[in-house]
């Protein structure tokens, strides 16, 4: 039986300085910390900007990295509270917007707007703060509409509420109404194969300029406002609750319930893992911000019961990991391995129980980012006999392939890929592989179990393959991305 852990039974941590994360995290030095902390003192009173800040407008890191760290140790302030701190609403009309918000649904500021309580201008403008997003104006001209429409897909746009502003180089402006959007940034990267900068705007403003680049009637546009209720791409029901697009990691249907269930209900332990460490540490993140964002995605889990505990690399942080779970704690973690069973296997070798494993680990989700055709230029190939070899053996390749690769054109810098996507494989262990925890843990069976596994769940292996198959990616960018133990498996059940 666990424990419930008490008022009072031990003292309440003080809150980590943003100084302090970053050096924990490894992004800066003390000595870089200290420099950054010696010019914020020198600022004047009205001037002095934040350290978080500081450090983005010096390039010691980027904006993205520091909202994620800010969601990752809760050290964003919520809107209620820093509208109250700027003087715009008083606590007892946020308290009264929030009781209204609980009855009927919707967003917060849209509550105090509706009651006259605050102008919208000055609400997006602490939007854009509360995000470190810039608010950005949108001008209504012809000039900007070039190409625009070929990125961002007209029924995406209404149905997140965003609409791509300009595209110079490489970087794509995007305007939004909503924070919530910024969960999207690595979704419309793969999509278009540009890096995404976000605006924010007021919410009429970005529909306007969707309807002017789409050509929408003036009822297409107040039909999507009615149905934006609780925030773009959220469903308006009584308690705003949100179901997160877990399809959006690269799961099928199923799994991606079945991830939503334990996200919102789970006890024990998940676990992040893959072949490419900047995506495992993405989804990581976003997984992350889909239980503690309290401004945009909503869940059904409480702020403080979803632990990230980052990535378990030694002995002592895999038996903190599993060490005293709270009733209904669901804590995230990442561990350095290329597929789902060998994250079990990695935990047994740092040193956890396997009994311990049995009982605790919910299941774990490993991801691998696969380029895709460029549509622009693709066309039929035949792959080579040696890299058809390489999957299949002896056996021949399947006959309905549409093997594809693009050539290369203007759209896509003459590379032949335009985009990408995650493919990911989902683990959540069944009662007879508990059983085998515990009697075999990671001995010599392990690779037994590894081909048994693969009889009821899809590897990484099988669907990077797939995307191959249907003419979605190249064979050899799937066999030059995917550890050669995936190959393997793909070759021996071939």
């Amino acid at each position: 039986m666990r424990e419930e852990q008490t008022a009072g039974s031990r003292p309440a941590e003080a809150p980590k300085r943003l100084g302090d994360i970053l050096i924990e995290e490894g992004v800066l030095v003390r000595e870089e910390v200290d420099k950054l902390l010696e010019l914020q003192a020198s600022q004047q009173d009205g001037e002095r900007q934040p350290l978080g800040k500081l450090a983005v407008e010096l390039g010691f890191l980027s904006e993205r990295k520091l909202r994620d760290l800010l969601d990752l140790h809760g050290k964003r302030l919520s809107l209620g509270e820093l509208l109250i701190a700027r003087g715009l609403v008083s606590a007892d009309q946020v308290e009264q917007a929030l009781e209204i918000q609980g009855e009927e649904g919707g967003l917060l500021g849209e509550v105090l707007i509706e009651r006259g309580w605050i102008e919208e201008v000055a609400l997006t403008e602490v939007l854009a703060e509360q995000s470190d997003i810039p608010y950005v104006p949108l001008r209504h001209d012809d000039s900007w509409k070039l190409g625009l429409t070929a990125l961002v897909n007209q029924s995406y746009a209404l149905s997140h509420g965003l609409v791509p502003i300009s595209q110079i180089g490489r970087v794509l402006t995007v305007a939004i109404w909503h924070p919530a959007t910024l969960a999207l940034q690595q979704e419309i990267e793969q999509s278009t194969g540009l890096r995404v900068r976000f605006v924010l705007d007021m919410r009429r403003a970005v529909l306007e300029r969707i309807q002017d680049l789409y050509g929408l009637s003036d009822t297409d546009v107040a039909r999507v406002m009615a149905e934006q209720k609780n925030g773009p791409g959220m469903e308006a029901k009584a308690h705003g609750t949100q179901a997160v697009r877990y399809t959006d990691l690269g799961l099928s249907r199923e799994e991606a319930d079945v991830l939503g269930s334990i996200h919102d209900g789970g006890e024990g332990v998940f676990v992040v893992c893959g072949v490419t460490q900047d995506q495992v540490e993405d989804v990581y993140l976003r997984l992350l911000r889909f239980g503690k964002a309290s401004g945009g995605l909503d869940s059904a889990r409480k702020v403080g019961s979803l632990t990230g505990l980052g990535e378990t690399k030694d002995p002592r942080a895999a038996e903190s990991l599993f060490r005293d779970i709270r009733t209904g704690e669901l804590r995230l973690a990442i561990v350095s391995a290329a597929n789902t069973t060998l994250a079990f296997s990695r935990l047994i070798t740092l040193g956890v129980h396997p009994e311990r494993l049995a009982k605790e680990l919910l299941g774990a989700v490993a991801v691998c980012s696969v380029r895709q055709n460029c549509e622009g230029c693709v066309t039929p190939y035949q792959p080579h006999k040696l890299v058809l070899a390489e999957w299949f053996g002896a056996r021949p390749a399947p006959t309905r392939a549409n093997w594809r690769r693009g050539t290369g054109c203007d759209l896509c810098g003459g590379t032949g890929y335009r985009g990408a996507k995650l493919v990911s494989e989902f683990w959540t262990p069944t009662e007879s592989e508990r059983e085998w925890m515990r009697m075999e843990g990671a001995g010599g069976a392990m690779r037994q179990f590894r081909e048994d596994f693969l009889h009821r769940v899809t590897g990484i292996g099988f669907k990077g393959l797939q995307m191959a198959v249907d003419g979605k990616t190249t064979l050899e960018e799937v066999l030059k991305v995917l550890p050669p133990q995936e190959v393997r498996s793909v070759r021996q059940a071939a």
